[in-house]
């Protein structure tokens, strides 16, 4: 009977090593600070490694970039996890798609290994020109001017009294678009962002003076990438005022990720918790033969018992 409780501990104990393994696995993901950028603006790529004892992180980028790359490789000291983030500041050099790219991979203290990969897309559009300010006219200085012709100069100020002053108001009372909500940029730019299925928006213009006049009102089709649209209001004494309103419409490759989630997404390096079952169910295989080798021993014990007593 002894040498059946050593043989049961020894298998209690293997059992509890194989179940108490650690199977923390390190990880690893990339996030950016914008993804929406106008051209010389600068972002951040960012990636966080957690629980890894060694890393090879690599980030690249393509499009109208500079200045957007990672290459890091190390191992900390004893082989101990640790949390790490590296950053690069990225330059958008032209309009377009810019594309960063995450490779590598991380290892834990177990020496178990995750792939790091995933992918970000910013949009990079023209900085809305500022409006310029309009310089005022100085007012001349009237001169003196004889008494013979001040009967007619009264008389041309009362006729121009009598003609009725044109109104100069050409400012924008409300702007929208039927189902979204603008973006104010600046006093005359706006901007927008819709999905790759909309191919048209319903833009709404409204002029401060019911007097003033209104083009680029309606209906406007939009194709893939920035559309610029220009309104144009002008006043009963003809001049005008330029507002202009950015439609980005989504390439269908791009995927829209909310804000809110999208600095909190991890990208799976398919290094998630796993447990190895193979190992149990080996032992627990052992486990049965054993007990079925001491019941067999201890059958044929009590067999040649009865065979003695006999």
């Amino acid at each position: 009977m002894k040498r059946i409780r050593i043989i049961f501990t020894a298998l209690i104990v293997l059992l509890i090593v194989a179940i108490s393994k650690d199977v923390n696995a390190a990880t690893g993901y990339l996030t950016v600070s914008s993804y929406n950028v106008y051209v010389g603006d600068t972002f951040t790529a960012t990636v966080n490694v957690s629980e890894a004892a060694a890393w090879q992180v690599h980030v690249s980028s393509s499009g109208p970039v500079s200045g957007c790359s990672i290459n890091e490789a190390d191992a900390t000291a004893n082989a101990q996890n640790t949390n790490k983030t590296f950053t690069a500041t990225c330059t958008a050099t032209g309009t377009g798609t810019i594309t960063i790219n995450l490779s590598g991979d991380v290892t834990s203290s177990n020496d178990e290994t995750s792939n790091l990969y995933g992918s970000k897309t910013i949009n990079v559009t023209e900085k809305p020109a500022p409006q310029p300010t309009p310089t005022p006219t100085p007012t001349p200085t009237p001169t003196p001017t004889p008494k013979s012709d001040e009967k007619k100069s009264e008389d041309k100020k009362k006729e121009e009294t009598k003609t009725e002053t044109k109104s100069n108001n050409n400012k924008l009372k409300e702007i929208s678009v039927e189902g979204y909500e603008l973006e104010k940029v600046s006093e005359n730019n706006y901007k927008l962002t819709v999905g790759n299925e909309v191919d048209k928006i319903n833009l709404k213009v409204e002029a401060e003076d019911n007097k003033a006049t209104v083009t680029g009102n309606g209906e406007h089709e939009l194709k893939e990438g920035t559309n610029k649209i220009e309104i144009t209001i002008t006043a009963e004494d003809k001049t005008q005022n330029k507002i202009i309103v950015s439609v980005t419409r989504e390439k269908i490759e791009e995927e829209i990720i909310p804000e809110e989630e999208e600095k909190e997404e991890k990208i799976d390096t398919t290094g998630t918790k796993q447990f190895n079952i193979i190992p149990i169910i080996m032992i627990i295989l052992n486990i049965i033969l054993a007990i079925a080798v001491v019941y067999l021993y201890l059958k044929n014990r009590q067999l040649k018992n009865i065979n003695v007593d006999k």
